[in-house]
């Protein structure tokens, strides 16, 4: 049991490959006795986030799950800030996979953009890199068109609650983030993740941490 708490400890950080490293070498028999019926697709789960770069949408809802943890235990602060991170993810994901652009470093040249100038600004006068903040990535999904940044440059209410976030004592300023402010944004942040990923109640339900049963 040891092992398994160990385990789980780990994955909560955000290492998930100690994590799986962990579970793996738990037998079957124990992984059963120990955890829910579901532990054989959750292994499969955490595999998938350790070992494979790609698997943004297990990422996403992983980081999900982390940020209900961190609420659950009236850490709102904590969850809010997993939750913009969440929000960001998503949309460096939608560049990256649509437009092959990394966010840290835009390259403007190879887009038909028509006002092209709105992010030259951005550029880093010693390296001549272009940086995207959350809100000019969406900015430029909603300039090429795409229905993701859309969505976000429409959505006032998620705006607002962005803002107390940037107000809270983990971002820009000194006021703490209550329950209310957490579970009103997951409500948005979900709705954007249902944009792009179908299966999330499932994927959550694997990201979901085992109850240890009393034998």
């Amino acid at each position: 049991m040891e092992k398994v708490i160990s385990a789980y400890n780990h994955w909560d950080k955000f290492n998930h490959k100690k994590a799986y490293e962990i579970l793996r070498q738990v037998s079957r028999k124990l992984r059963l006795k120990w955890l829910s019926d579901k532990s054989d697709s959750q292994l499969k789960f955490l595999g998938q986030l350790a070992e494979n770069d790609k698997a943004d949408s297990e990422r996403a809802a992983d980081l999900l799950c982390n940020a209900e943890r961190c609420a659950a235990k009236g850490r709102f602060d904590d969850g809010v800030a997993r939750l913009y991170r969440l929000i960001e993810f998503l949309a460096q994901i939608e560049l990256r996979r649509g437009y092959n652009i990394d966010t840290s470093n835009v390259d403007l040249s190879k887009l038909k953009l028509k006002h092209e100038e709105k992010y030259q600004y951005l550029k880093d006068e010693e390296t001549g890199q272009i940086k995207l903040p959350l809100f000019k990535s969406y900015g430029l999904l909603a300039d090429l068109d795409n229905d993701l940044g859309r969505a976000f440059l429409k959505n006032s209410r998620l705006k607002n609650l962005l803002g107390l976030r940037n107000a809270s004592i983990l971002a820009h300023g000194f006021e703490p983030v209550g329950e209310k402010v957490f579970v009103q944004l997951k409500e948005e942040v979900e709705k954007l993740l249902l944009l792009r990923i179908n299966n999330l109640g499932e994927l959550k339900t694997s990201a979901t941490f085992c109850k240890l049963r009393v034998i």
